[in-house]
């Protein structure tokens, strides 16, 4: 079959599934990079969207124990160098390299990042599961170590 002038092909269904997987990721790392400033009910119910129950719930404890720390996140957690791998049908696993220079904990009533924690870019991990029609993040982890790209 010969496309019309200025026409691409579709994507593949795997190219499709790629782009939802890494978006759904993105959305889970925009929203818990939100949870950890102030555990604020804004955000709960958007990172319960993309994830798991039980990663939900995990994800307010952990942002609970920040809180308890007297300490916030500052900026965002992004990933750079995301790899996907299809593990079944419904279930996928994805390798990244999280930008923990630009995000990070920060005592409350200040933006000065702890000293004590190491800033860099480090290994993080996350499987993804089929859920109906949606994709939601189930387990999400990250390193220190740091990533060589």
């Amino acid at each position: 079959m010969t496309l019309p002038p200025g026409a691409t092909t579709p994507p593949s269904p795997g190219a499709a599934t790629d782009a939802t997987i890494k978006a759904t990721y993105g959305k889970y790392l925009y929203d818990l990079s939100g949870l950890d400033d102030d555990l604020n009910e804004d955000w709960i119910q958007p990172l319960a969207e993309v994830t798991t129950q039980r990663l939900a719930v995990a994800t307010v404890r952990e942002a609970n124990t920040i809180l308890d720390a007297q300490e916030h996140g500052v900026g965002l957690l992004r990933d750079e160098q995301v790899t996907i791998k299809m593990i079944t049908p419904t279930s996928a696993l994805i390798a990244d390299c999280q930008d923990e220079k630009d995000f990070y904990l920060a005592a409350d009533g200040t933006n000065v990042p702890d000293p004590s924690i190491t800033r860099a870019d480090f290994a993080g991990a996350a499987e993804l599961v089929l859920s109906g029609t949606t994709w939601l993040v189930d387990t999400f982890s990250t390193t220190h170590t740091e990533c060589t790209f």
